[in-house]
């Protein structure tokens, strides 16, 4: 399954270890955007390297399934990437909506 993972880490250090293990397992979208295909497996295997990476109690990490029924939206300059990226999870350009 295609997952959409975000985070906000407080401090530079974990966030350096963050960037690294997502960035050797997913695709960047943004600075703290990632897109990845996950068995459940390796998506618990993940989950549990970001909980060593991270202090719970200080930063944030959130995993979004990417089902075909998500409608998300996208406009600006990293449209296109985000439609080829989340292809499959019914991404629409703002203002072309139907």
């Amino acid at each position: 399954m295609r997952w959409l993972i975000c985070y906000d880490i407080a401090d530079e250090k974990r966030l350096r270890r963050v960037r690294r293990l997502l960035s050797s397992c997913a695709m960047m979208l943004q600075y703290s955007v990632y897109v990845g295909d996950f068995t459940e497996a390796e998506l618990a295997e993940l989950v549990a390297r970001l909980r060593e990476c991270i202090a719970e109690n200080a930063d944030d990490v959130r995993l979004y399934p990417l089902t075909p029924r998500v409608r998300a939206r996208a406009f600006g300059k990293g449209a296109e990437t985000a439609e080829a990226l989340l292809a499959g999870a019914g991404v629409v350009r703002i203002g072309e909506e139907k």
